[in-house]
C-alpha cells in the first residue's frame, strides 16, 4: 500500500526512502516563497502561483495527453484554474473534486478520458488556483450553494463557447464528494443542460449536525 503511494507520487524505492524524499519535498513546497503568499485581487484572495506549479507537476507525472492550463476570467472578476484535454469535436466532459481536493484529484483518469471527451478539470471557486471570493457571514445552505454554482454556471457557458459549441450543447458532468452534491444540485437547476450526470461517492453536510447527545452512550 505504502509502496504504491509512494509510485503514485513519483518516488522510488522502500517506503522508508520515499517517505524522506516526500518530506524532503514538501519542505521545498512549504519553503517556497511564493506558495503561501496571499495576494490580493478585488475583492479576493488567492495562494500564489505555487498551486498551478505543483499540479503541473503531478499532472506531467500522470497524464501523456496534450493538455492546456487557463485561468478563465468570468464576468464578476473572479477566475477558476481550468485545464482541459482532448480534442474539441468530442463530446465535453466536466470533472469536479470534492471537498479539500483540486482537479488533479483524477489525474490518472486523464487519458482514457480524453480518448473519447473533450475533458476539462477545474479548481471550485476558493479551491486550488481558482480565486477565492469572500465567503459570506451566516451564510444559510442556499447561499453556499449558489457562492458555487452561479460563478460555475458562468464558467460552463465561456467553456462551450472556446470549443465553440452553443450555449445549448449538453454536457456530461462526473463529480466527486462535495462535488457530487453541487453537480445534484446543479442537475436541478439545470436540467435540460445535461446528458448525464456520474455521481462518484457524492457526499454533502446536512443543514445542521445531530447533537453530540446522541453520542453520549457510545
Amino acid at each position: 500500500m505504502l509502496r504504491g503511494i509512494g509510485a503514485s507520487l513519483g518516488f522510488g524505492g522502500t517506503p522508508g526512502g520515499w517517505i524522506s524524499q516526500c518530506i524532503t519535498h514538501l519542505r521545498t513546497i512549504y519553503n517556497s516563497s511564493s506558495f503561501l503568499t496571499l495576494v490580493p485581487m478585488k475583492n479576493s484572495i488567492r495562494l500564489a502561483d505555487g498551486v498551478s506549479e505543483y499540479q503541473d507537476r503531478l499532472l506531467s507525472l500522470a497524464v501523456k495527453s496534450s493538455w492546456e492550463r487557463q485561468l478563465i476570467e468570468l464576468p464578476n472578476g473572479e477566475f477558476v484554474n481550468t485545464v482541459s484535454v482532448g480534442d474539441k469535436s468530442n463530446p465535453m466532459l466536466i470533472v469536479a473534486h470534492g471537498y479539500g481536493a483540486g482537479l488533479g484529484l483524477f489525474m490518472h483518469n486523464i487519458d482514457a478520458l480524453s480518448s473519447r471527451y473533450r475533458v476539462h478539470l477545474f479548481d471550485w471557486i476558493g479551491f486550488g488556483g481558482s480565486s477565492r471570493p469572500r465567503y459570506p457571514k451566516n451564510a444559510s445552505p442556499e447561499n453556499a450553494t449558489t457562492w458555487f454554482l452561479d460563478p460555475f454556471h458562468d464558467w460552463i457557458q465561456m467553456m462551450k463557447r472556446n470549443d465553440g459549441r452553443s450555449n445549448t450543447e449538453k454536457f456530461h458532468f462526473m463529480a466527486h464528494s462535495l462535488g457530487g452534491y453541487l453537480a445534484v444540485e446543479y442537475a436541478m437547476q439545470y436540467e435540460n443542460s445535461l446528458e448525464h450526470l456520474i455521481l462518484v461517492s457524492p457526499c454533502g453536510i446536512p443543514e445542521s449536525l445531530p447533537s453530540l447527545d446522541n453520542y453520549k452512550s457510545l
